[in-house]
Parts: C-alpha cells; structure tokens; sequence
C-alpha cells in the first residue's frame, strides 16, 4: 500500500482487469489495495536479479545480485566479479533478469548467488578476486617497512566495516605477540583486521626475496607481502581458503571490505605512472644499441654460411630475439612504478617494460621474418633496396615506444598486429560452434538418485559423475596427492604450532580511539 501511495506501482491486476495507476482513474480516486490484487511494483533495495554479460560461455556469466538503487542511468558492479563476466567499462552491455516470485527469487539465491560462484569447478580454484587498484594498494600496504600514523589507521578501519572496528581490540591482542608496541599501526596489522581470529595460512611468494613465504597465524600476518598469488584468482588464495574452510559469505565479505580499506589507504599514500618510469639510464640505453649491433653481426655471418636456407632463418629468428631485454629492466629507476604494478599482478608483464624502454624486437607473421612479396619477392617495401637482407628490411624494429617508430616499422608492426586479431576472430567463432555443440549435446544430462550419470531416456552416461562422484569446487589437490576436501597440511601445521603465551603490561585501551 505504502509503495501505492508512493508512486511505485506500475501494474495493477484486480478481477482479471488490468490497471495503470498513473492513468487509471479508478485507481487516482481510490487508491486502496483490496485482497486479491496482483501489484507489480518497481525494484527497491534488496531485491534479487540476475545479472547477465554476453557470450554466456560459463555459468559465471549469469549471478545473482542484490538491487542497491542508485541515481543515474548504468549498471554499477563490484570489481572482483568483472573477471567471470570478462567485463569491462568501455562501453559493456548488460542484462538484468527480474524474477517476478518468491520462489523463484529463494531459487536463484541458492543456486546463483555470487557468494557462491566465488570458487568454480572448473579448476576448483576462484574465479573471483582482487585487481587492479585493490591489489597494487595491497602490495603497498603489506612492506614490512609500513607504519601508518594512527588517524590513518583507524579511518581505514572504518572505510572497511563498523563490524571491524569492533574487533580491533582483539586484533591488537594477538598482534602483540608478533609485533612491539609501537608497530601497531603498521600496514600488516592493518590487513590483519579483515581476517578471522583463529585464521592460519601458510604460502610460498616470490613478491619479495627476503620474505619468500606469506605466514598469517592467529590471524595476523606476521611475514610475506601480498600480491595476486595470495588475493587473486589462483588456487589457495586467502579467499579460496577463507570459502573452503569457513564459509563463502566470509570469503565475499573480505573481497568486499579490503577493497574499501585499500581505496581509503591509496588515498593517503597516492599511485600513479608516468613517464620518468619508462626512461632507462644512458649506459643501459648504449648497453641495448650495441646488443642489437652485435645482433646484426651474428646475422650477417649466418647469412654467409653455406647451411639449408631453413636452417638459416631459423638461426636468424633466434639471434634477433631476446637482445638487450635484461639491460632494459634493469635500466629501470628504483621503485620503478610499472614494477611496482607488474611485482603486484595488477597489469602488465616484462614484455611492456622491454618494448616500452628497450626495442620491439623481431617481428613475424605466421612464426617468420617478414616475407618479401613485392618486386619479384626481392623486396618487402618500396623504400628498400632490391637484394637487401639487412634485419631491419624483413621486420626487426630497433626502436622502443619511447623512442618512436619510423614508418616502415610501424607497417611491420601493424603487420604483425593484424595477424593477432584476425586469429582472435577466427578462434572465437570456431570455439563458439564446438562449445554450442557440446551444450546441446549434454543439456539432459543429470545426476541421478543412485549417483549415476543418465541422459533423459535413462541410459547410462557414467557410473559416477566424473568416475569419482567428487565436486571440484570442494576438493583440495594437496601437493599432488589423493585429493582430499580439507587442507590437511594446514589443518597438521595449526595443530602442530606451538603457542607462546606472553603477558603485557600495555593497556589495549590506551591504543583504541576516545569513544
């Protein structure tokens, strides 16, 4: 009645007749609802849709939501779900399904909700995680060197949840045992606020040499430093054990709350790229130039040689590639911002940092040299010789991005560009069939009362769903042994630790904020 009142009816059914309130005249004089009315109403906060971005190549494609309404005219999403959905905001279409009862709406919320998509059975590891910002502010934050100062510390307890504030003062109790007083306020305690008391975790990283393993006992990072092998989508990420060994809506609520505390801390402490990240020092500049000379040498004796000419373009390929890669790397000013989010897994590879810095390499398309196709095949541009074999004339390009491209190597590199989308447009259309061939293949496919695979006239497809009955979402691999649904090596390493018990004379008072 109240959403009568308030203008949020769009259809109204009584005694098989149809009415629009804003132009039934019936409705505009008497407004009452009356039992047996039919209300279509407009969504509100709360309610639950699916949500869908094409291709629906996965069951990822189509989650539940909760409606927060908000002003303006887009789709908001939270960014660790983007991934499954392979979507993005540069112009992205999506649909939203409204489901229209009760039913149906408990229906979804049990299958499709996205608390339950975090973890997919695909690989039985996420598909759901941090990126980008979230997880270079993360990476940041966990340094062992971090100390925040203590406004700081507390707003970016608040930014994540008042149900953290409230456990700050156990947090502060176990951190005791691992670190002074007086670093309290670090960055690792800080991350520690969003886990569970009695969370253990164990994990080798290679983000930083001196600390080559991630270690959070009692809930508390004690050493290691994050990056995307211990919050992205790979297998026995903190999210995947947090789904595993707790519950999904844990694991969701951490994605959740580290990205507000991680946006409030990138606030104070500031992230950005610019162009003095990509300048190399001038000996490793000079040190790359004569990588390429010397290149060019080995090319012009290879090419002396009396071997089969296929022998020969090999060894050519392989000389002109990986040249001078190292010196542009490490040409690099220290705390190099495009490292930085490389080390992380927020974006990028060595690859950018190389044709950024250092020089784009060789060239090919279809796995060779550029071919020469005109004048006979003695040539492949007009601005070259007729004969000439320099390495440049069949696709090398010895310039960086930073430098720029001269117009031949800017051909050969659209060249070798328009090779990579048309073979993206090709596998895409082939991978469509195959895949809509084996959906209307085993679309009456299910698992029977006895376990057994059948299609929908009862033959038998398997004896048990995947020869072992177990679901992969549910299975640890355990360092190659028998799977198993548990984490044994955890579950034996926090029983097996041994518990130092330490009395402090601090008040925890004195460390929380006056109320």
């Amino acid at each position: 009645q109240k959403l009568m009142n308030e203008g949020k009816v769009n259809f109204l059914k009584r005694r098989g007749k149809g009415y629009t309130p804003k132009y039934s005249k019936l409705l505009k004089e008497n407004s009452k609802l009356y039992n047996g009315d039919i209300v279509y109403r407009q969504l509100q906060d709360g309610d639950h849709v699916i949500f869908n971005r094409q291709p629906s190549l996965h069951r990822g494609s189509m989650m539940m939501h909760r409606v927060k309404i908000l002003p303006g005219d887009t789709f908001r999403l939270n960014l660790a779900v983007t991934s499954s959905y392979n979507a993005d905001f540069d112009g992205d279409e999506m649909q939203t399904h409204v489901v229209q009862d009760y039913s149906t709406s408990n229906e979804i919320k049990e299958l499709m909700h996205i608390n339950k998509m975090i973890v997919s059975g695909q690989a039985n590891k996420p598909i759901h995680g941090i990126i980008q910002d979230c997880l270079i502010g993360s990476y940041l934050l966990t340094h062992k060197d971090v100390v925040l100062e203590r406004k700081q510390f507390m707003n970016c307890v608040y930014a994540a949840g008042h149900q953290y504030v409230k456990k700050l003062p156990s947090v502060f109790k176990r951190a005791l045992a691992f670190y002074p007083v007086d670093k309290l306020w670090c960055g690792r305690v800080l991350f520690s606020c969003l886990l569970p008391e009695n969370f253990y975790y164990r994990l080798k990283n290679e983000a930083d040499p001196n600390e080559p393993i991630v270690e959070i006992q009692d809930g508390i990072l004690v050493s290691g430093i994050i990056d995307k092998k211990i919050i992205g989508r790979s297998y026995k990420t903190i999210n995947h054990v947090l789904y595993k060994e707790y519950t999904d809506t844990d694991s969701a609520d951490f994605l959740s709350a580290l990205q507000f505390m991680i946006n409030r801390y990138m606030i104070y402490h500031g992230f950005s790229v610019g162009i003095s990240d990509f300048v190399i020092n001038q000996e490793n500049k000079e040190g790359v130039k004569n990588s390429i000379q010397k290149a060019y040498i080995e090319v012009d004796n290879i090419q002396r040689s009396d071997e089969d000419p296929d022998m020969k373009e090999l060894k050519i390929n392989s000389a002109l590639n990986n040249r001078g890669q190292n010196l542009a790397i490490h040409g690099l000013c220290e705390k190099n911002r495009l490292e930085t989010m490389i080390k992380s897994g927020s974006k990028g590879n060595r690859m950018n940092i190389i044709q950024i810095a250092g020089h784009l390499g060789q060239n090919n398309v279809e796995g060779k040299r550029m071919p020469y196709e005109i004048h006979d095949q003695k040539r492949t541009l007009f601005c070259f010789d007729v004969g000439d074999q320099h390495p440049k004339t069949r696709g090398f390009i010895e310039h960086s991005f930073m430098e720029g491209l001269t117009s031949y190597e800017f051909f050969f590199h659209c060249k070798a560009g328009r090779e990579g989308v048309i073979n993206t447009a090709v596998k895409t259309r082939s991978s469509g069939y195959m895949q809509r061939k084996l959906v209307k293949r085993m679309e009456d496919l299910i698992v029977e009362n006895d376990l057994t695979v059948r299609n929908s006239v009862g033959n038998i497809i398997q004896f048990g769903y995947g020869n072992d009955n177990y679901d992969p979402i549910h299975v640890y691999t355990n360092n190659h042994r028998d799977p198993s649904f548990a984490d044994i090596d955890c579950i034996a390493n926090k029983l097996n630790r041994k518990t130092t018990t330490k009395v402090y004379t601090t008040d925890l008072r004195t460390l929380l904020p006056v109320s």
